[in-house]
């Protein structure tokens, strides 16, 4: 580390600004305020990416606010990676126009929160999920991604 500067490879991980998380050691669920002081800390630091995922409470929210674009937007070479909702409440014979819709609402929730028409990055968070559905899920994703969503 020189200059104060981390190098590019850090992640911060927002699990745990988003929602009480982790068992081995009890801490204090940071307030909202603290949070975003946290994430415009770390992008001044050097940090550049950001990791969040749709059911991390309210990371993503919380990481749209500190990175809001009028306000204060992320800074250049910075990027928000966020992962597709596990969809375990879709059943595993739903139909593809459910499962694409369960898709477009995990897409879109998380475009919103973060205060983006575009997602730079999108994981699945659980692998089964593309395959699922006979893939419905899947190609809906790569749909996404040829719309300029993704």
């Amino acid at each position: 580390m020189s200059g104060g500067k981390l190098p590019a490879h850090f992640v911060l991980v927002s699990v745990q600004l988003g929602q009480p998380y982790g068992k081995i050691r009890p801490f204090a669920f940071p307030s909202h305020d603290e949070a975003v002081a946290l994430m415009r800390r770390a992008a001044a630091l050097g940090v550049r990416e950001f990791d969040t995922a749709r059911n991390y409470g309210v990371a993503e929210m919380r990481l749209g606010d500190a990175f809001d674009p009028a306000v204060h937007p992320l800074p250049p070479g910075a990027r928000i990676v966020t992962k597709l909702h596990p969809l375990q409440h879709v059943p595993r014979d739903a139909p593809e126009w459910a499962v694409r819709a369960a898709v477009e609402a995990s897409i879109f929730a998380s475009c919103r929160a973060l205060r983006t028409r575009h997602l730079p990055i999108v994981m699945l968070h659980l692998v089964y999920v593309r395959d699922a559905w006979q893939g419905a899920a899947w190609r809906r994703l790569l749909e996404l991604r040829e719309e300029g969503v993704i």
